[in-house]
């Protein structure tokens, strides 16, 4: 009984913290330490936009006529869509924008977003690298937004919001979901922007300094890796919400569910590196966070079930004494019932998502998608055990 009791309050403590006891901490020393960023709104450094592409025909022009009417000077932007191997007619499209300006580099096979961009990514002529995935749209002042904060010689990378819209019209469940994560995720990144600089940020909207980039392994995720190693150069990773984009989150709930299982394979890929690009001398906090923020949450899957166990088995053996049922619900044992009883409504919330998660709104759609997304998790985790990696991938799909 003692032993369940232990795994289950520290499992239910290590989820608190993965969700509510970290971010609140972030929220409390950003109350008191706050760095500016610099910002000039007359800076204007040259652009690249590099569009990554694989399979992206059904988005690609619009993608294209997007960027090309941004506001930002044309003698200060170059448009780069770098084309891996797609087997549909990205490439065709592509190059029916080379007498706008449109650069196309295209490749014969298909070798992932990473190596793509590390190979292109030093041909750029920009300042600023602007990577943009081919489905997301920038807002016409997003170049602007971007440049001003680049003013600040401190500010090596920085990344924008990404407004997630529901494919057509309405909101379902799971664009719920998505976008109720990713505004909570987006405030902890602004909360660690302002005490130094944040861990990650969208690697589909971000920018940085071209002699930042900083070459990744084809199962690391390259955002990821550019986040700190910008840090490791002594520049700050900035999140600012008001350079904004938007993309349609997924239409389909297991195209979305292999989209996360993708990007938690990626996120474990790059564990290994961490400390060869960022020691620990010197940005202990720094890794911390990072360790509280990616490599712990990657564990979500083991604390659920262990919290689900060891409520299960202290309820049983808290309920056999006589002494313990006439206790009634304050006993350890209907304690622990009356908690698993709990975590099985919560279960069975996400099991109704499941179904109708073209249904669900609000909160409602919260349990599905924090079920899910632990599910995602457990599967990268089998993958990544067995020496799968996540190296290329599909648009909307993957």
């Amino acid at each position: 009984m003692i032993a369940a009791a232990v795994v289950f309050w520290l499992s239910l403590y290590v989820i608190a913290v993965i969700y509510v006891l970290h971010p609140l901490t972030l929220w409390l020393i950003s109350r008191f330490i706050h760095r500016p960023v610099k910002r000039d709104p007359a800076h204007l450094p040259s652009f690249t936009v590099f569009i990554p592409c694989y399979n992206e025909a059904a988005v690609l022009a619009e993608k294209l006529e997007n960027v090309l009417a941004l506001d930002y000077p044309a003698d200060k932007l170059e448009v780069l869509v770098a084309d891996d191997g797609s087997s549909d007619d990205t490439a065709e499209i592509a190059r029916r924008f080379v007498d706008r300006g449109v650069r196309v580099e295209a490749f014969d096979e298909n070798r992932g977003k990473t190596t793509v961009m590390n190979e292109l990514s030093p041909t750029c002529r920009g300042e600023i690298i602007v990577y943009s995935d081919g489905n997301v749209m920038l807002e016409p002042d997003a170049l602007h937004r971007f440049a001003e904060l680049f003013a600040d010689p401190d500010v090596g990378c920085v990344g924008g919001y990404l407004e997630q819209r529901p494919p057509g019209s309405g909101s379902t469940g799971t664009t719920f979901g998505n976008s109720f994560i990713r505004r909570y995720e987006d405030k902890q990144k602004i909360w660690e922007s302002r005490i130094w600089s944040c861990i990650y940020v969208q690697g589909g909207h971000m920018a940085i300094r071209r002699e930042l980039y900083y070459p990744s392994a084809p199962e690391v995720s390259p955002d990821t890796l550019l986040t700190i190693s910008t840090v490791a150069a002594g520049k700050r990773t900035i999140y600012d919400p008001r350079v904004r984009a938007w993309e349609e989150t997924q239409a389909v709930a297991g195209d979305e569910f292999r989209r996360r299982v993708r990007l938690s394979l990626l996120e474990m890929g790059f564990f290994p590196y961490l400390v060869r690009v960022l020691p620990l001398r010197g940005h202990l906090l720094y890794h911390l966070n990072y360790f509280l923020r990616k490599i712990l949450r990657q564990t979500t899957p083991l604390w659920f079930i262990t919290l689900l166990v060891s409520g299960v088995v202290a309820a049983c053996l808290g309920v056999q004494g006589a002494a313990a049922a006439r206790a009634g619900f304050f006993a350890a044992g209907a304690t622990y019932l009356w908690l698993t009883v709990a975590q099985g409504a919560f279960y069975l919330a996400a099991l109704l998502g499941t179904l109708f998660h073209d249904r669900l709104s609000g909160l409602a759609a919260l349990p599905y998608y924090i079920v899910s997304t632990a599910l995602a998790m457990a599967v990268a985790w089998w993958r990544f055990w067995r020496g799968r990696r996540a190296v290329t991938w599909k648009p909307r799909q993957d």
